[in-house]
């Protein structure tokens, strides 16, 4: 399913949108623009200009194993780099 308009008596049908595969869910209009989701990404219409943009998103990860934490027993630590000015980010390797 697209997103589609007309005039007020039903006449005058056309497609905005030119989406296949997934059908465009919870649509939502506001200041002339309306934001969907399709599949498993979100869209941007503007009506005035009729461009149909992806917007990109970066999600952080909600898994543990992936957040940034301290590390309290360093027995096990077997490599560590840091920038030679002292600034910026290191990476610490702990295997197991």
């Amino acid at each position: 399913m697209n997103i589609y308009s007309m005039d007020k008596n039903g006449k005058d049908l056309q497609e905005h949108t030119h989406q296949h595969g997934f059908d465009i869910q919870s649509a939502s209009l506001s200041g002339g623009r309306i934001v969907y989701k399709c599949g498993a990404d979100l869209w941007l219409l503007d009506l005035k200009t009729g461009e149909d943009a992806i917007i990109n998103t970066t999600l952080v990860s909600d898994f543990d194993q992936l957040r940034d934490h301290w590390v309290k027993k360093t027995a096990r630590l077997s490599h560590c780099d840091a920038h030679r000015s002292g600034r910026g980010r290191g990476s610490v390797h702990c295997p197991g």
